[in-house]
Formats: structure tokens, sequence, C-alpha cells
């Protein structure tokens, strides 16, 4: 009877009666622990733990670590793998931690859970989006593509945008556009991959090359699927309102939508709704509020100490409102970025910085970029830093305006720069430099 009970209460949950599924999932808890039947205990708790989690992420994590209890002092492989797998995706939400996630992934592989561990894999890509790593975000998302497929699992979309979403981070346009594609031909009816394509892959490509309008119109896209599917999840919802809000494009009503969106009570996103109403009473006129409620966004971003290149995102985003209306240290804030940016070889958003820092009247640190980070072929004939941005631009065929836009610089300073990588590479003409590029490893990063 427990038995029954615990698996009409999952049925009960992955058809969104949450409520039914919520009581089912008590009452086989109860007679489980009477009976001692520890599977349907487990099953029991992992339904009331997935119900909570949308609501109170502390209740959830009880039932789940009670899950792994039951699950370990019984030796059941299985459902010790799946309360791992819960209790990392708490950390998704809030720490962006990976310990609980790669002990799941390993009992996964323990008890040869093979769906379970593709599913803790396109939560590591999660978690790699989420901590602006795309390297490691690429590498789950990849394993979890290659399993789906081979197993025939329906998290063979979703992996696809995971990964379309991590080379779009890294810049890397021909393998997202491929990647991107496939997933739509996959789901072309799913409203997370609808949603996705344009609200996880294209925004975080423009969010690589600093462009917040493209961002935001993207954005505005991903928003229309979820108003047509509004169960469907969406991690952005925050991001979208704080743009709107910079943009000065209905920030006030985009806040409100996004607190009544699903995991709008997610930390991040908590804390972008709360930058974006920093943004409003700065531009109202209220530069103490403004502060305050940049200070409870801060607070509701610190369990996510593991992004430290989103927090710099924010704060450049935020940092021409904060200048003109007189609140935070938007100049700070640039300074700040701007190394972080660099290390990471952003040159848009290092880019971007220095913009910011020259329109507020600052002086520009100078461009500090060890030759170690270039390739010998390039330190050997004298190229520098920001000439090697500039080719490595070259190299996917933007002209000399487009290069300027992506890293605002003048025209006339980018042409100087083509003119010093002709000269110091002996190289023809500017298809001569996209070669050198290619051959340098510069076109693929």
């Amino acid at each position: 009877m427990a038995t029954a009970l615990a698996v009409s209460a999952q049925a009960a949950m992955g058809q969104g009666r949450v409520e039914e599924a919520v009581g089912l999932a008590h009452a086989a808890l109860e007679l489980g622990r009477q009976a001692g039947t520890p599977a349907s205990t487990c099953e029991a708790l992992e339904v009331l733990g997935r119900e909570a989690r949308l609501r109170d992420l502390a209740e959830a994590e009880r039932w789940f670590e009670e899950a792994r209890l039951v699950a370990e002092r019984h030796g059941l492989a299985l459902w010790r793998a799946r309360a791992l797998h819960e209790l990392g995706t708490i950390d998704l939400f809030t720490t962006l931690r990976r310990d609980r996630l790669d002990a799941a992934r390993d009992a996964a592989i323990d008890a040869g859970a093979l769906a379970a561990l593709a599913l803790v894999d396109l939560h590591l890509a999660a978690i790699g989006l989420a901590g602006f790593e795309p390297e490691a975000a690429t590498a789950a998302a990849e394993r979890c593509a290659d399993l789906s497929r081979r197993l025939g699992l329906a998290t063979l979309p979703m992996a696809l945008v995971h990964l379309a979403s991590s080379f779009a981070m890294a810049g890397r346009t021909e393998p997202m556009d491929a990647v991107a594609a496939e997933a739509l031909a996959l789901a072309p009816d799913d409203p997370e991959v609808l949603a996705g394509i344009p609200g996880r892959v294209l925004a975080l490509l423009h969010i690589h090359r600093a462009d917040w309008t493209l961002t935001r119109q993207a954005l505005d896209d991903a928003i229309g699927v979820l108003r047509e599917h509004p169960g469907a999840w969406f991690p952005f919802w925050g991001l979208w309102a704080l743009l709107c809000a910079v943009d000065d494009i209905n920030g006030a009503s985009a806040c409100a939508e996004a607190e009544s969106a699903p995991g709008a009570d997610i930390s991040v996103n908590r804390s972008r709704i709360l930058m974006a109403g920093a943004v409003l009473a700065g531009r109202s006129g209220d530069p103490a509020k403004a502060n305050a409620r940049l200070g409870r966004a801060d607070e509701a971003a610190a369990a996510s100490e593991n992004a430290p290149v989103w927090a710099m995102v924010h704060r450049l985003m935020l940092a021409p409102a904060a200048l003109e209306d007189g609140w935070g240290e938007p100049v700070a804030w640039a300074r700040q970025g701007l190394p972080v940016f660099e290390q990471r070889g952003l040159a848009e958003l290092a880019g971007r910085c220095r913009a910011f820092l020259r329109q507020a009247g600052e002086p520009v640190p100078r461009r500090r970029r060890g030759d170690g980070e270039l390739p010998s072929e390039l330190v050997a004939v004298g190229v520098t830093g920001r000439e090697a941005d500039v080719l490595r631009l070259l190299a996917f065929g933007l002209s000399n305006k487009a290069i300027g836009g992506r890293l605002h610089l003048s025209h006339r300073t980018v042409e100087r720069h083509v003119a010093n990588l002709l000269m110091k590479t002996e190289a023809n003409d500017r298809r001569g430099l996209a070669a050198l590029a290619e051959q340098a490893g510069l076109s693929s990063s």
C-alpha cells in the first residue's frame, strides 16, 4: 500500500497536481514508516522535498536529507543517489557549490543509474553557467548530451540548450548555432527550449559581448514564450527585470512580473530584482533608497559567492544609472571589474569597464596582459594584448566599426591596431591576419 501511494504521489507531482501529490506522499510516508518499507519512504520524502523546494529551501533540504539517511541506513544505492542529487539542486539555487552534485554523480555511477547520471550532469552544467564557468558547463553538458543520445533520454534537448549556452558564454558562435538548432529540431514545442534559445543562449552571447540592449531584447523574446507557458522554468527573470530598469523600459512592471514568476525566491533572482529596484529608486531621486536596496541585493546574493564574474557583470550594468543618479560607487565597480574580466579573457566586458571610466572622466588603468597569456608566435613579433583582441575579432569577419563597438574603441584606433598587426606579422591583408589568428588558436577562443 505504501509503495502504491508513493508511486501515485510521484505521478501526481509530475503532472502538476501538487496538493494531491503532497497528500499522497504524507500518507505513503506514514505507512512506509509503520511497515518498514524504506524504498517507499524515500520516494515519499523525495516528493515532499520537491514540493517544498518551490517555497522553502530549508524545509526541502530536511526532507531530502532524511531520504539520504534512510537510503544509506538500508543500503539503497539508487535512492541515495537520488537524494544526493536533490540536495545538490538546492546548491544550484543557493551557494553554487558542486560537492553534493559531484557526490550524486559518483553515487549514480556506483548504482548504475544512468538516467539519474544524465540529470546530475545537466545540473552540473547549470552550475557552471550560473558561476560563469563555460568550460565546466561545456564538459558537463557534453556528458549529459552524449548519454542522453545513447539512451534516448528526455534530457537531451535541455542538455543541448545548456551546451549552446556554454558556447555562447565563451563567444563560440559556430558550435553555439549548430547545437541550438539541434535542440530546437528535437523539441520544437517545448517551452523551456523555445524560451531557452533566446533567453539563455543568445542572452549569454550578448552578455559576453557586453551589449545590454541586445541582451534585454533576447530576454524579451524568452519572456514572451513564458507568458504563454506560465509553468515553464526560467532562471533569468530577475536579469530581465534589471535590464528593463537599466534601459528605462517598463522597469516597475517588469519587477512586479518577475517577483511573481517561478523561481523568484531563488537568491540570485531576488538579488537582481532588488538591483532593479535600486535603479528605479535612484531614477526617482532617492539615492538613499537606491543604496538600501543595493545593500539588500548584496545580502540576497551573498550565498552565491562562487560567481564573481556575474557579480561584476551586475555592477557594470548598474554603473551608468548609478553615476547619473548619484548612488553607489560606480567608478569603484568598474575598477574592480576590470581585472576580473581581463583575467578571464573577457575582452568586451573589460572594454566596457574602460569605456565607462573614460565616460566618468576617470583615469583608465593601462592594460596589463602578461606575454604568457598570448600565443608565443604573436609574442615573438611584438603583438600586444589589445592587438590580439582586435585580431581575434577580425578573424570572425567583423569590420573595423564592429570591432570598435565590441571593444569600445574608436574606428581610428581599430584602424591603427590593424595597421600595426599587418606590419608586425607581415601579413598581406585581413585574410592573412585571419589565417594567422586561426593558426594561433585565437579564432576558437
